[in-house]
């Protein structure tokens, strides 16, 4: 059936009585061209933009949300980063205290004492969710009041993660959907490691240390090794849903390190930097789509994407991790992009 203007109008007018003036410029005509008007553009506007957003598959922001909703599954909220920092100033008792990593502000939430010694080790929550909070270490090195003379984060903040992609939202939906979980299987662990916010990937594995056992292995978001504090948050979600009896270890992923050196011919004006860039960056999304997917780094996909990186001519040699063949993981491995050792040589002009 069409849904033009014209054909609308042929319909509207065949359902009216045949006494009616349907002709040019009377009241009828004109009525049943505003209508059918605004039908044709509902039906070429509006309801092939609304049409997808009704499922999981093409929806996006709030009606992916909603598609979402419907299987049970709602978006993980950002997290706050935390960080332990090393204080040192005048002794005394503090209820309240700000500290800063540059232009990001970090609030200790529970009050502490300096003792005479004059420091005292404290925990500092970001005041902003997501990855935004997670600063290195040494970031954190000022504080709301002169009180305070020195402070400094030992070690990198962690434990911000930003609020769900759609992306990610959508994956763990349709894994929701093709992969029931139901009594404790496989699938079911999957799911309940996925629902707390900062897991990426996850692998289970059954009768891990024997009968009832099970371990969990997670990858972090970024395709990082999962923190305690991580780790911690999945153990509590599973143990308050698991089968009675089942003994649950959450682990992380043991990150390998993937580190390419190649020589390569390339074209006037291409330097090692500028290829080592491009090849980094592809080598990182390649890592992301393989990590608790494939136990292989294959040798030549990465000399594959030596060649997709602009100004490539030819790649004279290639090692991953000083080996001229591809690298194998173990099933709880997961592998992390290293930046690239290049050396290049110009292409030279015909004679």
């Amino acid at each position: 059936m069409n849904n033009d203007f014209i054909s609308i109008l042929e319909r509207m007018k065949g359902r009216i009585g045949t006494e009616a003036d349907k002709r040019e410029g009377t009241w009828t005509a004109d009525n049943l061209q505003a209508v059918a008007n605004e039908l044709a553009r509902i039906y070429s506007e509006d309801i092939e933009s609304i049409l997808p957003q009704a499922f999981v598959i093409s929806a996006s922001g709030e009606n992916l949300d909603n598609a979402c909703n419907d299987y049970g599954i709602t978006r993980r909220e950002a997290t706050f980063a935390e960080a332990m920092v090393e204080l040192t100033g005048e002794p005394g008792t503090y209820y309240w205290l700000q500290l800063y990593a540059g232009d990001i502000a970090f609030t200790v939430p529970e009050g502490f004492t300096i003792p005479a010694s004059g420091t005292v080790g404290v925990r500092a929550v970001c005041n902003q969710a997501g990855d935004i909070g997670n600063v290195a270490a040494g970031s954190i090195s000022r504080a709301g009041t002169n009180r305070i003379t020195k402070v400094s984060n030992p070690e990198a903040a962690a434990g911000g993660y930003d609020v769900e992609s759609d992306e990610a939202l959508r994956e763990r939906t349709l894994e929701h959907i093709r992969t029931p979980a139901n009594s404790g299987n496989i699938a079911h662990y999957v799911q309940w490691a996925k629902e707390v916010s900062g897991v990426w990937r996850v692998k289970v594995y059954d009768l891990a240390r024997g009968p009832g056992t099970v371990d969990v292995v997670i990858i972090a978001d970024g395709n990082e090794p999962a923190p305690p504090k991580l780790i911690e948050a999945v153990e509590d979600n599973i143990e308050s849903q698991r089968p009675i009896g089942a003994d649950v270890l959450v682990l992380s992923g043991q990150a390998v390190d993937v580190r390419v050196e190649a020589d390569v011919l390339v074209k006037k004006g291409y330097t090692a930097e500028g290829i080592g860039s491009s090849f980094f960056q592809l080598l990182g999304e390649y890592c992301g789509q393989i990590a608790f997917q494939s136990q292989v780094i294959s040798y030549f996909g990465l000399i594959n994407l030596l060649f997709a990186c602009s100004g490539v001519v030819d790649v004279v040699s290639f090692s991953i991790n000083g080996e001229s063949g591809s690298l194998k993981l173990s099933g709880r491995q997961f592998p992390v992009p290293q930046m690239p050792e290049i050396t290049v040589e110009e292409e030279r002009d015909a004679e």
